[in-house]
């Protein structure tokens, strides 16, 4: 079994980590953003400012840069055992989705997202993590191992 390509994990984790950050910012500006907004000032009164302010903003790309290298790093991991390809970046993806997701999920008990948001921000967040899964796993090989 061939050791892992840790300079190829984090070029294509940047890689994913940056289509994260693209995406993102598309699905939260021009689709939940509105929305999200809404919500939040309904549930709690300085929320909505909260999540527009630049610390947010730089929380938001700083995480999914993490993401990013995780998905490739999982790729990586796992693609010994499941083989390379487009199918298995995408299995790395929905696993760390998953991960992912369950941490997102307490902003609904904590009461700061109505539970139909965080459902619907969570499928656009798997469409997400499977993009970039994609981009991101593309990017990696091992020492001369075709992607």
């Amino acid at each position: 079994m061939a050791s892992m390509n840790r300079q190829k994990v984090i070029v294509g984790g940047v890689v994913a980590g940056i289509v994260l950050m693209v995406l993102d910012y598309a699905v939260w500006t021009y689709v939940l953003g509105p929305w999200a907004a809404g919500t939040a000032g309904a549930m709690s009164g300085v929320l909505a400012d909260v999540m527009n302010s630049k610390r947010a903003m730089v929380g938001s790309l700083g995480t999914d840069l993490l993401f990013g290298i995780s998905i490739v790093w999982c790729y990586a991991a796992i693609r010994p055992r499941y083989g390379a390809g487009a199918q298995t970046g995408m299995c790395a993806a929905a696993f760390v989705w998953f991960v992912s997701s369950l941490a997102y999920g307490s902003f609904y008990l904590d009461r700061l997202m109505s539970i139909e948001l965080v459902c619907v921000a969570a499928i656009a967040a798997l469409i997400e993590f499977l993009i970039a899964g994609y981009i991101g796993c593309r990017m990696y090989s091992e020492d001369g191992a075709a992607a």
